[in-house]
């Protein structure tokens, strides 16, 4: 969550990884535990904040996916 969002007051935001650039370089669209790890994380550092993390999407070059749609359990709706 940047400073941006705080002082601007945002209700809501989105993450984005790009597994082009992660260790090994896999291409996979299939979420990492740390992609997990982070959006479980962002998610809770958002409910203190009152901002609501609407998705964690994963980019790379075979396309993309939400972890919404595959682990909907990791987010907290309706903040």
């Amino acid at each position: 969550m940047s400073s941006n969002r705080i002082i601007s007051n945002c209700r809501n935001s989105l993450c984005s990884s790009h597994h082009r650039y992660s260790l090994p370089p896999s291409g996979s669209l299939t979420p990492s535990v740390d992609d997990k790890r982070s959006t479980k994380a962002l998610t809770k550092f958002g409910q203190t904040l009152e901002i609501n993390l609407l998705d964690h999407n994963i980019i790379s070059s075979k396309g993309h996916s939400c972890l919404k749609s595959l682990h909907n359990g990791l987010f907290i709706d309706g903040l």
